[in-house]
């Protein structure tokens, strides 16, 4: 639990840069106290303030597609490539 906060605040501090106008709310799951059960997320979520207009859940949604996108295509690390890798003995290519 302890170690989940860490987590989740860092989380929180990303999302708050991509998405500046919209409140980010936490919600861990579980049977702790101070969580709330699996079965129960959806009502805790429903209860929570609708503050967006349809215009603002667009253009937040396009926004995180766009970073989902940049996060899934990171570029490939850079140094020395491996040394031990064989090329195979099959057909030579002309």
């Amino acid at each position: 639990p302890n170690r989940v906060k860490g987590l989740l605040a860092s989380e929180k501090k990303k999302m708050a840069r991509i998405v500046v106008d919209v409140p980010v709310h936490d919600i861990i799951v579980g049977d702790g106290e101070g969580q709330v059960p699996l079965k129960k997320v959806r009502t805790k979520m429903l209860k929570l303030p609708r503050v967006l207009t349809g215009q603002q859940v667009t253009t937040t949604n396009d926004r995180l597609r766009a970073m989902g996108d940049l996060m899934s295509n990171m570029p490939l690390p850079k140094g020395p490539m491996p040394k031990g890798m064989r090329m195979p003995r099959g057909g030579k290519m002309r």
